[in-house]
């Protein structure tokens, strides 16, 4: 009779441990590369001419999809839009711009992406925007000449940024079943 209950006591662990792995799996799936807002980057991708899986681990490195962000350096939204740059942008296209703006969904995206798409082409490639976009394009343009490897570069957030931005690519082809055609080690 010992036996017996302790390969019951056995056997509901096991089932209960494969029933955690099964849900872990499944919560990391569902929420640990997300599709939030996939419609409005999915147009904003095409309009500008983005790679899905970069946009969409941009905004996941940025703010992990949270419209409400704003950083300690007061970037705001889900691509954390500085409010001079989002003014700027928003300026090129519109007449009367407010902070606020960087909160909506579609603004934010739509700027974010207009954004990126002018650094690609300013810089040549998806790793010198990237640079860009997070310490600057006068840095960027200066690691450039030097011909730095992201690895290399003198500011470890804008590396560690980088290098986040490929794990997140890589996690959406693998997770999310999308592909990417942005080449970062370039």
């Amino acid at each position: 009779m010992k036996k017996s209950g302790a390969m019951i006591v056995l056997s509901v662990f096991v089932i209960s441990l494969l029933f955690a792995g099964v849900f872990i799996v499944w919560y990391f799936e569902r929420n640990a590369f997300s599709i939030k807002y996939y419609d409005i980057v999915k147009d904003a991708c095409d309009e500008y001419s983005l790679d899905l899986p970069f946009v969409l681990s941009v905004i996941k490195t940025e703010s992990d999809f949270d419209s409400n962000a704003v950083s300690k350096s007061g970037a705001i939204g889900l691509m954390q839009i500085m409010p001079e740059t989002g003014r700027e942008l928003y300026l090129k296209n519109n007449e009367n711009f407010t902070e606020s703006l960087l909160f909506v969904p579609e603004i934010n995206i739509k700027l974010g992406c207009f954004y990126l798409a002018e650094l690609i082409k300013k810089t040549g490639s998806y790793k010198w925007a990237l640079a860009s976009y997070n310490a600057g394009l006068s840095n960027a343009l200066k690691w450039k000449d030097l011909n730095l490897d992201y690895q290399d570069f003198p500011f470890k957030e804008t590396s560690d940024y980088i290098k986040k931005i490929k794990g997140n690519i890589k996690g959406y082809a693998f997770y999310r079943n999308i592909k990417s055609n942005a080449v970062i080690d370039n």
